[in-house]
């Protein structure tokens, strides 16, 4: 079982690349694939030749799928791993039929996560912002100071990782853009209500898969910080040409690392922050979805 902070540098041989115009057939077959619980070998079709190409497919695919999105993920990317925009981080949509807003603790109950056989599956310790303002490019100004006056409250969560891909990652950057983001969901746990007053290193977590401890870390270790990576994520999305309405969740990073699960696997995931009687927990029951009948 693999624990990796970041996305990685990808392993040659790459798939071939792509035109600037990049097809929508590919975008058709990774939701195709999704919705029907069905792995695929690797990346179908030609890898996008540029990030921008990547986030065209990921658009081609937000438009076929049915559902309204309430959120998005952020992820670090390593400086080896960046295409030729430079972009530090990559986006990902977060859908509402996917998130899962776990603010009862009067239950010790597993949260299911259930992935595609084969596919790639993890979890991940996350801090979560909840905007408070809408934001689009017609109304903001980008100024460093906005940062904080964008955000209604800070929640603790854990990233649903998932694609149809295995390899997602290890292909790298431009496969993940393209795929949601390697999204499959978002749980939004507790807000941590003074926040605003305390350090990141303050703001600890914890991952344990089977029992055993795989991950380490915390708000400290998102690099930049949250407020960074929600920075970046205004920033970049506006540029896109899209809005973020008040109520947006943006999931800022994995704060301990990226955990791959398999199904039977059992996940917990404890926050700390203040004192002791602030942890919270989440436990994850990983279990296997069952491939619908395929069209012919």
């Amino acid at each position: 079982m693999r624990s990796n902070s970041q996305i990685p540098t990808p392993n040659p041989p790459a798939p071939a690349h792509a035109s600037a115009a990049f097809p929508r057939g590919v975008a058709e077959i990774l939701v195709n694939a999704r919705q029907k619980g069905i792995a695929l070998a690797g990346f179908p079709g030609t890898l996008p030749r540029t990030l921008a190409d990547a986030y065209a497919c990921q658009d081609q695919a937000i438009a076929l799928w049915s559902d309204q999105i309430c959120g998005w993920k952020v992820g670090f990317v390593q400086p080896a791993a960046r295409d030729e925009s430079g972009d530090e981080r990559v986006l990902g949509p977060i859908f509402k039929g996917t998130l899962v807003e776990h603010f009862d603790y009067s239950t010790d109950s597993a949260i299911e996560f259930a992935v595609i056989p084969g596919g790639f599956a993890a979890i991940e310790a996350e801090y979560v912002f909840k905007l408070g303002v809408d934001l689009t490019s017609s109304n903001t100004v980008l100024a460093q100071a906005d940062t904080l006056d964008w955000v209604e409250s800070l929640h603790v969560g854990v990233e649903f990782a998932g694609s149809p891909m295995p390899d997602i990652n290890r292909v790298g950057l431009l496969s993940v853009a393209s795929d949601f983001g390697n999204n499959s969901g978002l749980v939004v746990g507790p807000e941590i209500s003074d926040w605003r007053h305390q350090h990141w290193h303050d703001m600890q977590a914890q991952c344990w898969i089977n029992g055993n401890l795989v991950g380490k870390g915390g708000a400290a270790s998102v690099p930049g910080s949250p407020l960074g990576a929600l920075r970046f994520a205004v920033q970049r999305l506006l540029k896109r040409g899209l809005s973020l309405p008040k109520g947006t969740w943006i999931a800022t990073g994995a704060s301990t690392g990226i955990h791959e699960v398999v199904p039977g696997d059992q996940g917990e995931i404890r926050f700390e922050h203040g004192n002791a009687s602030d942890a919270k927990l989440f436990s994850c029951r990983i279990t296997a979805r069952t491939p619908e009948s395929v069209e012919p």
